[in-house]
Order: structure tokens, then C-alpha cells, then sequence
């Protein structure tokens, strides 16, 4: 499965260790990660959003890293995987480690589940 890594980037100083930790645990896991990194410094923030937005399409999941929701960018790529079916995946600290709980969608369900896919 192709996932999308979302979260907080503006403000965080430690963001690019975040998102390449998840990065390989999702490898880890068989998935392919889509890391909003790999984009070069220096763009718009429209421009990076265009870019992010373009990964959300292609990927089948998004994984919302823990501190997303005071994200305003985070929050539209959100919108956008909801608004196109994608599956959502939310990392959560959950007896003293982080771990990744999928969200019940408001839209029908995907063929695929995150879970399964990762257990098979």
C-alpha cells in the first residue's frame, strides 16, 4: 500500500526525524512511504501544498503523525484524502509507545485495510 506521511512541519524542529521514522516504519511494515521531505527547501507554501496535495492523490492510505491537528497544512491534506476515499491512519501514543490505529471513514470502505495489509 502507498501511504502519504502528513504532520506538522512549520515550527517543529525535529520534523524531518519524525517523518523519516515513520518513513521506515511503514517500509518495515511492506508499505510504500510517500515522505513530504524528499521536496527540496526553498518553495512557496502553495507550492509545497500543490506538490502534497499531487502525493495525497496518488497514495491508497495517509498517516497523520501525532501533533497534526495544530497543522493547517496537515489539515487540508486531510480533507483532501477524506474527500478522495483514501484510508486514514493516525499515530497515536498509546501505552508509552507510538502506535498507528486506523479511522472510521465517513465514506464506504476501501477494498483494502491498513491492518490486514500490514498482518498478511
Amino acid at each position: 500500500m502507498v501511504v502519504y506521511i502528513s504532520g506538522k512541519i512549520t515550527g517543529e524542529f525535529d520534523y524531518l526525524k519524525k517523518f523519516n521514522e515513520a518513513e521506515e516504519k511503514l517500509k518495515k511494515l511492506g508499505h510504500i512511504a510517500l515522505n513530504p521531505n524528499i521536496i527540496p527547501l526553498g518553495l512557496s507554501y502553495e507550492a509545497y501544498m500543490i506538490i502534497d496535495l499531487a502525493m495525497v492523490e496518488a497514495a491508497d492510505a495517509i498517516l497523520m503523525l501525532d501533533g497534526w491537528k495544530t497543522s493547517s497544512g496537515a489539515k487540508r491534506e486531510l480533507e483532501r484524502a477524506m474527500a478522495l476515499g483514501k484510508i486514514i491512519i493516525e499515530e497515536r501514543f498509546i501505552n508509552g509507545s507510538y502506535e498507528y490505529v486506523q479511522l472510521e471513514s465517513p465514506l464506504p470502505k476501501r477494498k483494502r485495510d491498513f491492518t490486514e495489509e500490514c498482518y498478511a
